[in-house]
């Protein structure tokens, strides 16, 4: 966490929009972490959940900054629809993720393997996502969110499995917890392929 405030207050960053994506992107990396120490057989869930709600609630000062830094620019790096979507779709990662813990706790089941791979994946394309974002320039590599975009799709891969799992085991309370779990880690990595899917239409709109 400490990372993103430094970077925060660096002279200028708050004045950019790719910043300002950059850095939601950057709290959905340390939702991720969270939830998979939520994912251990002693983790203390009760403080990640504090932490995560603590982290969310900075997601959405962050996207209120992004969307009064958009209203503000006469001139956009990409589409402004593209750019407000993919805002949008970063917030519903985050989001997901800390629903993600809380259920974790609520539940007192321990995710399976499935669910701790998929959300690996979602942070590996968190990072890529991050890394594609110049936030001096503005620019955004296309290259860097297709592979970021092929981790995403590794999340349904792992969701497929677990289920196949689940359904030849015994099904009782825990299967279905776990089941649903599994299904909260598909749906974050979808809102990252939507995310990246924002992204890329607006590179594409600026090549046309």
């Amino acid at each position: 966490m400490a990372r993103l405030w430094t970077w925060l207050r660096r002279p200028g960053r708050r004045q950019t929009l790719v910043g300002a994506l950059s850095a939601q992107a950057t709290l959905a990396i340390e939702g991720v972490e969270l939830a998979l120490r939520a994912c251990e057989a002693d983790a203390d869930l009760d403080a990640l959940v504090e932490r995560i709600e603590q982290v969310e609630r900075q997601g959405d000062t962050t996207r209120l900054q992004f969307v009064h830094l958009l209203s503000t620019r006469v001139v956009t790096p990409l589409d402004r629809e593209d750019m407000f979507r993919f805002s949008r779709c970063l917030d519903e990662v985050l989001t997901n993720t800390r629903d993600f813990v809380r259920e974790t706790r609520a539940w007192q089941v321990q995710p399976d393997d499935h669910s701790r791979t998929g959300l690996e994946h979602i942070r590996r394309g968190l990072e890529q996502l991050v890394g594609a974002m110049d936030t001096s320039s503005g620019r955004i590599n296309r290259e860097l969110c297709t592979a970021a975009r092929k981790e995403g799709r590794r999340v349904r891969e792992q969701y497929d499995d677990g289920l196949r799992q689940l359904f030849v085991e015994e099904l009782n309370m825990e299967a279905l917890a776990r089941r649903e779990l599994l299904r909260r880690v598909d749906v974050i990595g979808l809102r990252l392929i939507e995310a990246i899917d924002a992204v890329v239409d607006g590179i594409v709109k600026r090549t046309i």
